[in-house]
C-alpha cells in the first residue's frame, strides 16, 4: 500500500513480496522480542508528562446527555479535565471506512457508549473520577430494542434467486428444513484497544493499536477536522484484533482531543468490559436452510436465509450466506439476509465474518439431508 490514502499500489503481489521462502524455517522477525516481552504497544510508549485518560459509558439505553457535573469531579486528586466533544465518537468504524463514524457523544445509541473522558496525573486517579462523574440524561431507553425483530427486517442486499425453490422442495424425494441460531461474539485480543496521543503544532503522533493504517490515518483526521498530512499514526505491534481494530474507535479519538486541550501527551485504554461493550460485536443470528435432492442425493433445492442486526445507520450485516453462493449447486435456490435495528454496539467483522457462523449453520443441514437419504 502507497502512503497515500487514494493511491493504491497496483504493483502484482507477487512483485513486491520476497520469494524463495516458502518450505523454509525461518523464524518471525519480531517473534523474538513479542517472547522476551520487550515489543512495545501501544499502551507502552512512555511519554514524558503523559497524562491518563479513562473514558465514562452512558447508564441509558438510548437519549441524550442533557448535563455532566463536572464540579465535584474536577475538585478531586489529580484531575486535570473532563471532556466530551461533538467530535468524539459514538460507534467504532467499520473496516475500509476511510472517514469518520457516527460522532457527538450527547446522543446515546446504546447501553455503555462512551459519552466523557475524565484525564488525571494517574490511571488510578482517572479511574476513581470517572466512577464519580455524575451526568444526567433524556432518557429515551423506553424506545430500545434489544433484539431483532423479523417483522421490521429489510433485506441487507439484493437477493439471489434462481428457478422455483418451492416446487423443488415438494417435488424432492428428500428435504429438510431447519432453523438455527448463533449467538453474538466479541473479538477478545490480549491487548486492549489503547492510544497515546502527542501534539506537536498542527501535527499529531499518535500511537495505536489498529490494522489498517492507511484508513485508519484517513478516519482520525476526518474525526478531528485536520488534514491527513497532520497525522502520524504508529501501530508496530497488534496484539490481536481478529477486525475489531479495522477502523478508528473511541479511545484514539478522545486522547486526541485531550491531548490538545492539555497540551500535553494523553493515553486511554480500554478496559477488557469497555472493548466487549463498546468497539464491535459479531451480530447474533436466525439462519433458516432448506435444501432438497433427488433419490440420486443431487441438489435440486438450496435455500440459505439469515435474519442479523446492527445499530440504526449501519450498512454492514453480517454475511453469513457469502461462501454458501459458491459451495453448492442446486439450480433452484434463494439466498437472503435481512438486517433489523435494535440498540446495541456495533455489529461489524469479527474473525471470518459469515463464514464462522453461516458454514457450521449449511454444513449441519447438509449432514441431515444426508440422514434423510440414507
Amino acid at each position: 500500500m502507497s502512503d497515500t490514502y487514494d493511491t493504491p499500489d497496483t504493483r502484482d503481489m507477487l512483485d513486491r513480496t520476497r520469494q524463495g521462502v516458502i518450505g523454509k524455517p525461518l523464524d518471525r522477525p519480531e517473534g523474538p522480542l513479542k517472547v522476551a516481552g520487550t515489543a512495545t504497544y501501544a499502551a507502552e510508549y512512555a511519554r514524558e508528562n503523559c497524562a491518563e485518560g479513562v473514558l465514562v459509558g452512558a447508564t441509558i439505553s438510548t437519549g441524550r446527555v442533557r448535563k455532566i457535573n463536572r464540579d465535584v469531579v474536577m475538585a478531586m486528586p489529580g484531575v486535570l479535565g473532563v471532556y466530551s466533544s461533538e467530535r468524539m465518537l459514538r460507534r467504532a468504524a467499520q473496516g475500509t471506512a476511510g472517514e469518520a463514524p457516527e460522532q457527538d457523544v450527547s446522543k446515546v445509541d446504546f447501553p455503555m457508549q462512551p459519552v466523557a473522558l475524565v484525564v488525571a496525573e494517574t490511571f488510578e486517579q482517572a479511574t476513581n473520577a470517572a466512577k464519580a462523574l455524575d451526568i444526567e440524561y433524556e432518557d429515551q431507553s423506553g424506545d430500545a430494542q434489544f433484539l431483532p425483530d423479523a417483522a421490521d427486517a429489510e433485506p441487507a442486499a439484493d437477493p439471489i434467486k434462481a428457478g422455483d425453490l418451492d416446487k423443488a422442495m415438494r417435488d424432492a424425494a428428500h428435504s429438510v428444513d431447519l432453523t438455527f441460531t448463533t449467538p453474538g461474539h466479541a473479538s477478545a485480543a490480549m491487548e486492549p484497544h489503547a492510544a497515546v496521543a502527542e501534539w506537536n503544532g498542527k501535527d499529531l503522533t499518535l500511537w495505536g493499536s489498529l490494522q489498517m493504517l492507511t484508513y485508519n490515518v484517513a478516519e482520525l483526521a476526518d474525526s478531528l477536522g485536520i488534514d491527513p498530512k497532520h497525522v502520524h499514526l504508529l501501530s508496530p505491534y497488534v496484539g490481536g484484533g481478529f477486525g475489531s481494530k479495522l477502523g478508528i474507535s473511541h479511545e484514539a479519538v478522545a486522547a486526541a482531543i485531550a491531548a490538545k486541550e492539555l497540551g500535553r501527551p494523553v493515553r486511554v485504554v480500554m478496559s477488557r468490559q469497555q472493548v466487549f461493550q463498546s468497539i464491535m460485536r459479531r451480530s447474533e443470528t436466525e439462519q433458516r436452510i432448506r435444501l432438497g435432492c433427488g433419490p440420486d442425493g443431487r441438489l435440486t433445492a438450496f435455500a440459505h436465509e439469515a435474519l442479523v442486526s446492527n445499530l440504526p445507520g449501519e450498512s454492514f450485516s453480517e454475511p453469513v450466506t457469502q461462501a454458501s453462493e459458491f459451495l453448492y449447486a442446486g439450480e433452484n435456490r434463494l439466498l437472503a439476509v435481512r438486517k433489523s435495528d435494535i440498540t446495541r454496539l456495533t455489529a461489524g467483522s469479527v474473525r471470518a465474518p459469515g463464514e464462522a457462523v453461516g458454514m457450521q449453520a449449511l454444513e449441519v443441514a447438509m449432514d441431515e439431508l444426508a440422514e434423510a437419504t440414507g
